[in-house]
């Protein structure tokens, strides 16, 4: 079990195998990112996010990054 600071600093700076991202205006489908990019390959301006991958096309590849270990 990881110390209260650990889990504050992660939350802040997460890893960067937690990160997706947004592509575009749309903020609702997170991509998993590979080099700051959509693993899809879904063109546009990334915006990242520590969120739940919801990208169908990244889901399909198995390319989803595991939960917080908390």
């Amino acid at each position: 079990m990881k110390d209260r600071k650990t889990v504050e600093r992660e939350i802040l700076n997460p890893p960067a195998h937690l990160l997706g991202g947004t592509v575009g205006d749309d903020v609702l489908t997170v991509h998993t990112l590979r080099d700051g990019r959509p693993f899809c390959g879904t063109s546009g301006d990334v915006v990242v996010w520590q969120r739940r991958v919801t990208c169908k096309a990244c889901v399909a590849s198995g390319q989803v990054p595991g939960p917080p270990d908390r």
